[in-house]
C-alpha cells in the first residue's frame, strides 16, 4: 500500500534515480553531527585526522559551526559538508528588528506568536520568508561550497503545523503543511541546479520522501540516546517494547538514508557502541558521531578516542560501500530469519546530554542490555542477502532456519558466505528451506548470499 502512494511513486526507487549524489549513498561511512569546532576544543582537528586515518569512506559533516579551519579540513579530505540550519526559525531579537520576519511568524490558536526557545516559527506560506530562506541557502553554496543542506527542527520534528494568522497568504486555511513542502522543494530545486547536492532533515515523514535524501535521528541508541523516544523510555527499560526499523523496512529502496546511533567514539562511551553502530548500518543507515550537547569541559582529547570503535565503523563502511552495496544501499529490506540469542549488559554514560532534560534524569547513564547478534535481510532483484554481526566480546554461534521459499521465493539453491577470498558454500536450500549455522568472532560481520 505504502509503495503505491504518491509520495513513493513520485520519488521512485533509488536504483533508478539520477537526481542523487552517489558520494552520499555509495561512499559515505560515517556522519559527524554538531562537531563542536569551538575555541575550547583544542583537539578537534587532530581527532578529525585520527578518524580519517581509520575510516576509509567519506564523512558526512552536518556542520553547526561555520568555522573556516573546520571547512578547510573537510575540503582537505574531500568529505561532504551539509550546513546545519533551522529551516523556519528566526531569532526573536532579529525578527523584531526586521518587521517582515515578525509579521511572518506563525500564530497559535490563542493569538500568540509560536516560539521555540529564543526563536519564532516562521510561516512558509509567506513569500518574503521563502525568499529569505532560499537566499540563505544560496549564500551557503557561494560562501562555503557546501554539498547540501540539513534542516533542524523542521516540519517532521518539533514544529507546529497550524497557523492562525488570517493576514497571511494561507488565509483561513490553518493547515500550512503544503507550504512547508514547497519550501523544502525550493531547496530540492536549488540542490538539483548544483548537481549533485543533498537535502537532509531532522526526523522524517512519508510525505517528505520526494524532497529529502537522508534524515537524522537518535532512537537507534535506545536507552543510550534520548529525544524522540523519551516518552516511551520506561517501556523500553522494562522490556515491554522493542524497536522495529519500520520506516526503513518500507522505504529504504526509495533512497531515504537514516543517519543515527547517537554515538561518540571515545573510551568512556562503552562497548554498547558496537551494537548500536551495527544495528544502524545493517539496517541500511549510516552511523553517526554526535557532539551537539557535549559540555565544553567534557569534549574529548585525542588520546580519549577508541581506535577499535573507529575500525569497527570502517568495517561496517566496507559492508555498505563494497561487498554489500547492492543490498545495504540499493536493496529492499526483507523479513530477517528468527534467531534466539542471548544478551549482553553494558554500562553507559552518555556525555552528549543536557542535565535533567530526559525524563528528569540528572545524567544519561546506567545499564542497558542488547542482543548478541544483529541480523537483517535484503533483496535486490533475484539476489538475496542476510547480514549478521556479533557486537559482543565473545564468540557467538548463530543457528536458524532460513525460510527461503516462504520469505524470498527461492525453492532450491545454495547459501554462501562472502569472504575476501571468495564465497564459501555453507548450506543447501531444498524445498524452500535451509538449516544454517554460522560462527562469528567478536565484532565480526558476515554476509550470506543466495
Amino acid at each position: 500500500w505504502a509503495q503505491q502512494q504518491s509520495w513513493a511513486t513520485q520519488v521512485g526507487l533509488l536504483k533508478d534515480r539520477t537526481d542523487v549524489d552517489k558520494e552520499l549513498y555509495e561512499n559515505t561511512a560515517l556522519t559527524l553531527f554538531g562537531y563542536r569546532v569551538t575555541d575550547n576544543w583544542e583537539d578537534y582537528a587532530d581527532i578529525y585526522d585520527l578518524i580519517k586515518g581509520e575510516v576509509d569512506g567519506k564523512l558526512l559533516n552536518i556542520a553547526i559551526y561555520k568555522n573556516n579551519t573546520y571547512m578547510d579540513k573537510i575540503a582537505q579530505y574531500q568529505d561532504l559538508l551539509n550546513i546545519f540550519e533551522f529551516s523556519s526559525l528566526r531569532l526573536t531579537s532579529t525578527a523584531e528588528d526586521h518587521c517582515d520576519y515578525y509579521s511572518t511568524a506563525m500564530l497559535s490558536a490563542s493569538g500568540e506568536k509560536e516560539t521555540f526557545t529564543i526563536h519564532y516559527y516562521e510561516c512558509a506560506a509567506e513569500p518574503v520568508w521563502r525568499e529569505y530562506a532560499l537566499s540563505r541557502d544560496k549564500s551557503f553554496i557561494t560562501n562555503y561550497g557546501v554539498n547540501g543542506f540539513y534542516y533542524d527542527v523542521d516540519i517532521a520534528a518539533d514544529h507546529p503545523k497550524l497557523c492562525y494568522d488570517l493576514t497571511h497568504t494561507h488565509g483561513t486555511q490553518a493547515n500550512v503543511l503544503s507550504y512547508f513542502y514547497d519550501q523544502i522543494q525550493d531547496a530540492r530545486d536549488l540542490s538539483n541546479s548544483q548537481i549533485p547536492y543533498t537535502v537532509g532533515t531532522e526526523m522524517i515523514t512519508e510525505q517528505l520522501l520526494p524532497y529529502v535524501n537522508y534524515y537524522q535521528a537518535r532512537a537507534n541508541g535506545g536507552l543510550v540516546g534520548w529525544m524522540e523516544h523519551d516518552r516511551v523510555r520506561s517501556v523500553i527499560e522494562n522490556g515491554s517494547a522493542v524497536q522495529l526499523p519500520l520506516f526503513d523496512y518500507i522505504y529504504h529502496e526509495n533512497g531515504i538514508v537514516r543517519t543515527d546511533g547517537y554515538l561518540s567514539a571515545e573510551n568512556s562511551f562503552g562497548d554498547s557502541f558496537y551494537y548500536i553502530a551495527a544495528y544502524t548500518a545493517l539496517n541500511g543507515g549510516i552511523p553517526e558521531l554526535n557532539y551537539e550537547y557535549y559540555p565544553a569541559s567534557d569534549l574529548p582529547a585525542t588520546e580519549d578516542m577508541n581506535l577499535s570503535y573507529l575500525r569497527f565503523i570502517n568495517a561496517l563502511g566496507q559492508a555498505r560501500m563494497d561487498y554489500g552495496k547492492d543490498f545495504l544501499v540499493y536493496g529492499k529490506m526483507m523479513p530477517a530469519p528468527q534467531i534466539r540469542v542471548g544478551t549482553t549488559a553494558y554500562e553507559y554514560n552518555t556525555l552528549n546530554y543536557t542535565t535533567y532534560i530526559c525524563v528528569g534524569m540528572e545524567t544519561l547513564s546506567g545499564t542497558v542490555e542488547f542482543p548478541n547478534i544483529v541480523i537483517t535481510a535484503w533483496q535486490n532483484g533475484e539476489a538475496n542477502a542476510i547480514f549478521l554481526c556479533n557486537p559482543s566480546a565473545t564468540e557467538q554461534t548463530v543457528t536458524f532456519t532460513l525460510e527461503a521459499g516462504r520469505d524470498f521465493g527461492v525453492m532450491e539453491g545454495v547459501l554462501s558466505q562472502y569472504t575476501e577470498n571468495g564465497s564459501v558454500q555453507i548450506a543447501a536450500i531444498r524445498n524452500g528451506v535451509a538449516q544454517v549455522s554460522v560462527k562469528l568472532a567478536p565484532q565480526q560481520i558476515a554476509m550470506l548470499n543466495f
